[in-house]
């Protein structure tokens, strides 16, 4: 085992730094969302349309050549046709037929990247991630299903602007691919919300899809020492190396692909020297 600490020179303490944040773009003929309207007028009924959904996601991964973890900084999901509900409940009850346009899912906090998720074989994922929306429901309402708006203060033929609504925190799973610089995520997505906050019996939406996101990490290259892809080989780059180090013929520790720079499935002095090469004069 080697002596990691007789690499340090005389170099300052490293700190880490995290890998640069990238944008993927939504696949619109791999991604498609349902949309359901839900109703309670007596009993509960319920219509559901689908779209394709379009949009972006923007992440991070600690190591293209071998990530162990994802960081979420943000997403939009955008539904790209007019969907359309006809709920009937039947005479007398009445009948609520509308149609939702322009809608829109977004992260409710961009700037704030969500915590790192650990990757578990390919596979990550996030729950109760705060979302926003946007976009309109043009609706109109007959006999009982009427009168049941108007008691919740609304009209019977109305615009509701979605982005009114308080969406329930949204649940995120995914899985990750990565070839060379050429990243893919799948996602699934679940959300709901009610339509009226203060009347949450009244109805709700629920959004259920399924989305593919891909796209080319710009300026990243596998070797040499770029270990954290944030495009330049520098002193974080050299700290993370450092916590990689095991030694010759000792298996590339998790995480540690990318400071495996001469590409011989281990981290040791040869890869000291390939790194020495790449670093910048100081």
């Amino acid at each position: 085992m080697i002596n990691r600490t007789a690499l340090t020179l005389n170099w300052a303490v490293v700190a880490v730094a995290a890998a640069s944040p990238f944008e993927l773009q939504i696949d619109s003929v791999q991604s498609d969302v349902d949309l359901t309207l839900c109703m309670t007028v007596g009993s509960t009924l319920c219509d559901t349309d689908s779209s394709p959904l379009g949009g972006s996601v923007t992440l991070e991964v600690d190591c293209l050549a071998g990530p162990v973890s994802v960081t979420l900084h943000d997403f939009v999901f955008e539904v790209l046709e007019t969907v359309s509900f006809q709920l009937d409940f039947g005479f007398p009850v009445g009948q609520f037929n509308a149609t939702a346009s322009d809608v829109v899912v977004m992260y409710a906090q961009p700037g704030i990247p969500l915590p790192e998720a650990p990757l578990v074989g390919d596979a990550f994922g996030y729950t109760g991630v705060p979302a926003d929306g946007t976009g309109q429901l043009d609706y109109t309402a007959t006999m009982l299903v009427c009168f049941g708006l108007i008691a919740a203060g609304h009209a019977c033929d109305d615009i509701i602007d979605l982005s009114t609504l308080e969406l329930d925190p949204l649940d995120l799973d995914a899985t990750l691919a990565v070839m060379d610089r050429d990243v893919t995520v799948v996602l699934d997505i679940v959300l709901t919300a009610p339509l009226d906050p203060e009347a949450p019996d009244l109805g709700y939406f629920m959004v259920d899809g399924t989305l593919v996101a891909t796209g080319t990490v710009p300026g990243w290259q596998y070797p040499p020492g770029d270990l954290d892809s944030d495009d330049d080989v520098d002193l974080a780059d050299f700290g993370a190396w450092v916590g990689c180090l095991l030694g010759p013929d000792e298996p590339t520790g998790t995480g540690c692909a990318c400071a495996d720079l001469d590409l011989d499935n281990d981290v040791d002095l040869a890869d000291y020297a390939e790194f020495q090469s790449v670093l910048p004069a100081r």
